[in-house]
């Protein structure tokens, strides 16, 4: 991390007034309790419970007959739901529940999709299932039980048999829901004292994958979820590593303490700290499973409370991180289910989904079995503290915290060898070296990005009457029906600068390619130098074609009472009750800047998000021309603006 000599003392001031509040300590264990209890009964709701139905004990989409695709998984939540509150709505929901389960389970061992979402349904199933065991034990005739541990066994037996021959093909976060599983079956079955026989296995299984997992840890202390043929360029995706690899990392080294690996994972864990926002969010929005969500993390894991609340003995930071993702999972909660999206909760184009709120259920379960009751949020998070910024070579993101923002720059190299044009939807994250996420101290989220193409990646993604524009600020061109972005270039390069007393200046270079990757008629380079309050952008263009007209677009979100308003033709207002910001054009020629061109079409339902659109255009200038283009994006001081409204909101 590098600071900046002015914000220094700035920032030791912040932390010392820091030091003098009294936060109350937060019993988080009750006030998951509460929550869950909210999300169980929903499940509740929509369990089936007419006993001569062929799915009785099921679980369904609200207000629909679907099954839900992780329906069976809301067997733990309701499980410690009965637990910790002995009520028998709860216990009974869970055997149902669990009987449904059992009777769908393969013969192999395995359990089929319920829909495509479930791309890794045996591990999801088998470890929710091992969890709830001990619980439900109990309540269980003897013959049930059998029939329980069988099940488990079966399970195991086969994720042995499958990853042993697949692993190094498998996402880091499918191999960690399996070593979890391996791990809490191996506890249940040695609790119930079978034999050895079945035992070995499964410990042998889980000593020999974690090590393979851990080794996809990169120099810059993250976790590596794919790697390409080859091991030439990597993805990664913080919210997956936050809201699912690493927690079930920890399940797995809790049991088997000897193995040495909670140190490790510490570690790891204090590198993505990084990345949680003030409002206790996720920044995803470099993210490769960024299709699913570009912000507030990812909608179909389970949430990273739980991950902060079981390691928060050993980094006080750690409980303020789940002090407010907690809270920040409480305000996106409409009607006790969790929608698409926080920001905008009714842009989704689609009824109600019953996933987001079973995953964000098995959260608290966890938090309530696992983590700490008494927590505090005495500590800083790295983003309270201001005057800084952190490159992360090994993975191409840049993090900058000044006095009034927070922007990630991200040229992380990503691209799926087994793409092509039927199947992208791991393709589709934002490259090119841009601000992929800028954060507001008064208004929260200003910019994000999302895939470049809105693809319905499952049909859990609502059809949509408009073809969604991406959320990213970016540069391009159409020629000939065929589309040139920088977003699809993943081969850009940053270089680090402190230069002209700014923080840090960032300059990514690059050109701009179709999603085929074949190269277009334009080269850039792309400076961006941050300040306290404002940072600018400047496009060196080279043109390596004729008849390429540019357009530089700057999305912004439309959060709240955020309105946009333009005064002249060279400057924008991005108006807030709380503050302003405004992007200007700071070039002398005819160059304009225009609000809202294609606006309706700046909606993304699965994130939540809607923006607004500001483009400048730039006439087509002859091939071997060099084109310098500069704007400011800066927060102004609180004054009566009287500019003209154009609005979404």
């Amino acid at each position: 991390m590098k600071w900046s000599s002015k914000s220094f003392l700035l920032s030791g001031i912040i932390l010392l007034l820091w030091q003098f509040q009294l936060y109350p300590k937060m019993d988080m264990k009750k006030e998951s309790l509460e929550l869950l209890i909210r999300f169980c009964d929903t499940i509740l709701w929509e369990q089936i419970t007419t006993e001569n139905d062929s799915n009785y004990g099921a679980i369904r989409e609200p207000l629909s007959i679907n099954l839900c695709p992780v329906g069976g998984e809301a067997i733990y939540p309701l499980t410690v739901a009965y637990q910790s509150t002995r009520m028998k709505k709860y216990g009974l929901a869970a055997l149902r529940l669990m009987n449904w389960v059992i009777r769908n389970q393969n013969h192999d061992g395995t359990w089929s999709p319920q829909a495509e979402l479930s791309v890794n349904p045996t591990s999801q199933q088998i470890l929710m299932l091992a969890l709830s065991y001990p619980i439900l034990k109990e309540i269980l005739p003897n013959k049930s039980r059998q029939v329980f541990l069988q099940a488990l066994l079966k399970g195991g037996q086969v994720l042995s048999k499958t990853t042993q021959k697949t692993f190094s093909e498998l996402p880091t976060s499918w191999l960690a829901e399996t070593v979890a599983a391996f791990a809490v079956i191996y506890e249940v079955l040695k609790m119930e004292q079978i034999s050895e026989t079945f035992l070995k296995p499964l410990k042998s299984s889980t000593l020999q994958l974690m090590p393979h997992i851990l080794g996809r840890i990169n120099k810059d202390g993250l976790v590596v979820e794919k790697i390409s043929a080859g091991k030439k360029v990597t993805g990664i995706d913080v919210a997956m590593n936050l809201e699912n690899t690493i927690p079930n990392l920890k399940l797995a080294a809790q049991i088997f303490p000897e193995a040495g690996w909670e140190p490790i994972l510490r570690k790891v864990l204090a590198s993505h700290l990084y990345f949680i926002l003030p409002d206790g969010s996720i920044d995803n929005s470099w993210g490769m499973y960024a299709n699913f969500r570009s912000a507030n993390g990812y909608f179909n894991t389970p949430g990273c409370q739980r991950t902060f609340s079981m390691f928060s003995d050993f980094d006080s930071r750690f409980e303020t991180a789940a002090v407010r993702n907690f809270n920040n999972l409480q305000q996106s909660i409409q009607n006790d289910l969790v929608p698409f999206g926080l920001i905008h909760k009714n842009i989704s184009l689609a009824s109600p989904k019953l996933f987001p709120t079973i995953k964000k259920a098995i959260n608290l379960a966890m938090t309530i079995q696992f983590g700490t009751s008494a927590i505090e949020q005495n500590s800083l998070l790295p983003v309270d503290i201001v005057g800084w910024y952190k490159y992360f070579p090994h993975t191409g993101i840049v993090l900058v915290r000044s006095k009034s923002y927070i922007a990630t720059i991200s040229s992380m190299t990503y691209l799926n060898p087994a793409m092509n044009e039927q199947n992208e939807s791991n393709f589709q994250l934002s490259g090119g070296g841009i601000v992929t996420n800028l954060w507001s101290e008064e208004v929260g989220l200003l910019q994000t990005a999302t895939p470049t193409r809105y693809e319905r990646s499952t049909t859990y993604f609502p059809k949509t009457s408009f073809s969604p524009l991406p959320l990213s600020s970016r540069i391009e061109y159409y020629q000939n029906g065929a589309y040139f972005t920088n977003l699809y270039e993943f081969t850009s390069q940053i270089n680090i600068k402190n230069e002209n007393q700014a923080l840090v200046q960032v300059v990514s270079t690059g050109i701009l390619k179709n999603q085929k990757q074949e190269k277009g008629g334009v080269a850039y380079q792309l400076l961006h130098s941050f300040h306290d309050d404002y940072f600018e952008k400047e496009y060196t263009l080279h043109y390596l074609d004729d008849n390429c007209q540019i357009n530089l677009i700057e999305p912004f979100i439309l959060a709240g009472e955020t309105k946009i308003s333009q005064s002249n033709s060279k400057s924008i207002a991005i108006k807030n009750p709380r503050a302003i910001w405004q992007i200007s054009l700071m070039n002398s020629d005819k160059i304009a800047i225009q609000p809202g061109k294609e606006q309706n079409r700046y909606q993304w339902p699965v994130s939540g998000l809607k923006a607004f659109p500001v483009t400048i255009e730039i006439p087509a200038k002859r091939k071997g021309t060099k084109y310098v283009i500069k704007y400011r994006i800066e927060k102004l001081p609180p004054s009566n603006l009287q500019l003209a409204d154009f609005s979404l909101e």
